[in-house]
């Protein structure tokens, strides 16, 4: 009833062949899947790790604003790389339908942070406010969140909440580890 969680998937290849689903009408002028951060994740990592790999927030290079993927790198049977497989997640997706409680008042806004505290998604910051362009081969800057507390639970690996001061007054933290990421998420708000 509200649609799925992926805007793409897709497969770039080392000989610079690109499949994307569902398909678009044109890529964009110098669209090189070698250059894009999925593929560079898997690309210079120098090793040969199976599994799949969360990378930084992108801007899409189709139009849907910021995106999150998830990519698996593609091996030959002795370990050659092939290329990448991945699927697009967007920012506004995550916010609208996986981060936002309903029915729960009083909360500011949503995060998700990384193993290091770092905002990777931020509910107050709509991805479609980003779009393809420039920077479209380039990974978005990620700072660590401004709650020292927090930033200090998540890289002790704890869950829980604290009541921290803010600009706006006290406000409640809480923060939970996402076992199937190390990612957390965090909600703020009175």
């Amino acid at each position: 009833d509200k649609g799925i969680p992926i805007s793409w998937a897709y497969v770039g290849l080392a000989d610079s062949s690109y499949m994307l689903y569902p398909g678009v009408a044109a890529v964009p002028d110098g669209f090189d899947p070698l250059e894009r951060p999925f593929y560079k994740l898997i690309a210079e990592e120098r090793t040969t790790q199976h599994g799949p790999r969360w990378g930084a927030p992108t801007i899409d290079p189709f139009g849907q604003g910021l995106v999150l993927s998830c990519v698996q790198p593609l091996y030959t049977d002795t370990e050659e790389l092939l290329g990448v497989a991945g699927v697009d997640v967007t920012f506004d997706f995550l916010i609208d339908e996986l981060m936002t409680i309903e029915g729960l008042d009083g909360v500011d806004h949503y995060l998700l942070l990384d193993k290091f505290g770092k905002v990777i998604v931020d509910s107050a910051k709509r991805g479609n406010e980003y779009k393809a362009g420039r920077l479209r081969n380039r990974t978005i800057r990620i700072t660590e969140y401004e709650i020292p507390e927090v930033v200090a639970a998540v890289k002790g690996a704890r869950s829980g909440h604290d009541f921290v001061d803010t600009d706006a007054g006290e406000k409640l933290v809480y923060y939970n580890r996402l076992e199937n990421s190390g990612w957390y998420f965090v909600a703020i708000g009175d």
